[in-house]
């Protein structure tokens, strides 16, 4: 076999690998976005512990699993992109990226089903619409079942199951800012507004890349409205 078929080969293998990589990840040089909206989730989540610990809030336990969860996915999603881009650098990528890519996209997409999950166990205990026993049962029971569902080509599916989850968030904590028009308030609808429209962004990723970098932005603004509501009420409880 001579070089010239060898490597159209290779070049097969790696766009194939390629493909699957960007659609894992679309747009490398949006990693630093994500790190840092990663590391604002775990200040969420500090933050949000040390409210509990104060006023022995449920929800806010619930808040602090919920963003230290994300922010774990979120984080194993930028370590395995930057993995896959140096070894893409200094040699061939080999087949096993596959399947390391697919195994990246199972636990972000689990962390991120989950801390979902608990936000809207949050909001449906604070309206008094279920007790908190079934909402734990609620969150305890997809993290065991997301893995027996999840398929690598039902990406936009589980785009659409975030959406759903946060909508119904979103819509709650917005009806309580017009309810109760407070700096809280209005902190918290931005917040998980924000939220719920990055992943209307993230959605439309496959049409054009802009998409990408536009759902970062407001995902970011929105864990920065969090950070910021979850900082002043650990100072001022």
């Amino acid at each position: 076999m001579d070089d010239s078929c060898i490597n159209s080969k290779k070049h097969r293998a790696e766009a194939s690998i390629g493909e699957n990589t960007v659609s894992f990840v679309p747009g490398f040089r949006l990693d630093l976005l994500e790190f840092i909206s990663a590391f604002i989730s775990f200040a969420i989540g500090y933050y949000a512990l040390k409210a509990y610990k104060l006023t022995a809030k449920k929800e806010l336990l619930y808040l602090f699993f919920g963003f230290t969860i994300l922010g774990l996915g979120m984080l194993t999603r930028v370590v395995t992109t930057a993995y896959i881009i140096a070894i893409r650098a200094t040699e061939p990528a080999p087949v096993s990226i596959k399947l390391m890519v697919s195994f990246a996209i199972l636990i972000y997409s689990i962390t991120q089903l989950v801390a979902y999950s608990l936000f809207t166990v949050t909001y449906a205990i604070q309206v008094k619409q279920i007790p908190v026993t079934t909402a734990e049962a609620v969150a305890t029971g997809t993290a065991a079942i997301f893995p027996l569902i999840w398929n690598p080509a039902i990406t936009p599916v589980m785009e659409l199951i975030a959406i759903v989850l946060l909508g119904y968030v979103a819509a709650q904590v917005f009806m309580n800012y017009l309810l109760k028009k407070t700096q809280t308030t209005r902190l918290v609808a931005l917040g998980f507004v924000c939220m719920f429209l990055s992943h209307l962004f993230f959605l439309f990723t496959g049409v054009n890349i802009a998409f990408y970098m536009l759902g970062q932005l407001v995902q970011l603004a929105g864990f920065l409205l969090l950070l910021v509501l979850l900082a002043k009420v650990s100072r001022t409880e």
